[in-house]
Parts: C-alpha cells; structure tokens; sequence
C-alpha cells in the first residue's frame, strides 16, 4: 500500500485486520483513511500530517495503544478525526487547536487523562465533540464558549469538575449536551435558556451540580435527564 502513491481513499474498516499500521507518509495524495472496526494493535503512525490533502482519519473500534501523537494534531486539513473505543493514553496534545478544519472530533472510550486543552477554542469549525468515556479531570474550559458552530457535546463519564459557565449561552446551535457522571457543580445558568435548538440534555451522576432552571427545560427539550 505504501507504494500507492496515486491513493486517494483508503477503506479497509470493518474486517478482521490485526497488526499494526503501517507507515503511510508514501501516500501523498491519499484523503480518507477508514481502518475502523477491526483488531489493530500499536502505535498511530507519526507523520499523517505530512499528508497535505487527508480529510478524513477513521481508526476507532481497535486496540491502538500508546499516545496521540503531536504530529497528528499538527494537520491544519483533517476536518474528521475518530480515534475513539481504542486504548490510547496520555493527554490529549495541547497543540490540538491546530486543526483548523476539525468539523468532527471523537475520543471517547480511551484512557485519556489530563485536563480539556483550553486550545480546542480555537477550532471554530467544530461541530460534533465526543470526550466521553475517558478519565479526564479539570474543568469545562471557558473557551469552549468561542465554538459557536458546536451542535453535539459529549463530555459524560470522566472526572471533570467546577461549574458550567454562563459564557457557553454563546453556543445557540447545541442540540446535544451530556456531561452526566462527572463531578460538575453550582447552578446551571439560566442564560443557557439561548440554547433554544437544544433538544437532549443529560446531567444525572453530578451530586453537586443543580438542575437546570426552568429558562432551560421550557425548551422543546425531545429528554431530559437529571438523576
């Protein structure tokens, strides 16, 4: 495959491929690379950001272990990132506000750790943000409240803690927001009664976190889920 350097698109996802992944930095003209829902194990290859023209980066549903590489949050033209249900580890790299493209970014169900990088409100594009599932503690950064194309977050099943700021009503195109079973606390601002296309929200498994006001669940809310 290496040889291949007139590929565009690279699918193999749903097979029963094992090993590792091989170095792909040959394939300067590939766009899309599926490997998802199959048995790969090691490291993300360094050097995907060499790749001038990939969009799309597709490896959940494997056993990928080892960290996410800084060179892979480098890429200012991948505008799909899923590396979620694998074994990665470590934090999430600081430098991730260089994807300046990223419409989709989905880690959920890693071993991630460390603190949100304050840096992903710099990727004003993005739409669709999956954090759950995996150990991570800290706050909500306050400048999630500069991603105003936002319209799905999933932050639940992890360790973060302090209070939803009010500065997030900036969000009016959030439809999903589930941060339930993580230490979250205070009051849910009431300014967040902006979310008029919110349709589920999910904030059960906070003990200290209040339930929103009524501003916020008089929205055409399709569920609710507080405890």
């Amino acid at each position: 495959i290496a040889d291949l350097a007139g590929l565009t698109h690279l699918d193999l996802g749903r097979n029963a491929l094992n090993g590792t992944i091989p170095n792909l930095t040959g394939n300067a003209a590939l766009e899309i690379v599926r490997l998802n829902d199959n048995s790969l194990s090691g490291t993300i290859p360094t050097g995907l950001d060499t790749l001038s023209a990939l969009r799309v980066v597709d490896l959940d549903t494997n056993w990928l272990t080892g960290g996410i590489p800084t060179t892979l949050v480098a890429s200012a033209s991948i505008d799909y990132l899923d590396l979620s249900h694998n074994d990665l580890g470590g934090s999430i790299p600081a430098g991730i506000g260089s994807m300046s493209s990223l419409v989709t970014l989905d880690l959920q169900g890693n071993e991630l750790v460390g603190g949100i990088p304050a840096g992903i409100g710099t990727l004003v594009n993005l739409q669709h943000l999956n954090l759950a599932s995996n150990q991570l503690a800290g706050t909500i950064p306050a400048s999630f409240a500069t991603l105003t194309s936002l319209r799905t977050v999933r932050l639940y099943d992890n360790a973060l803690s302090g209070s939803i700021a009010s500065g997030l009503s900036a969000l009016t195109q959030i439809e999903l927001f589930a941060v339930h079973n993580n230490a979250l606390s205070g009051s849910v601002p009431a300014t967040l009664s902006a979310w008029t296309n919110l349709r589920w929200w999910s904030s059960q498994g906070n003990p200290s976190l209040g339930a929103p006001p009524a501003a916020v669940t008089a929205l055409p809310l399709i569920e609710v889920a507080l405890w």
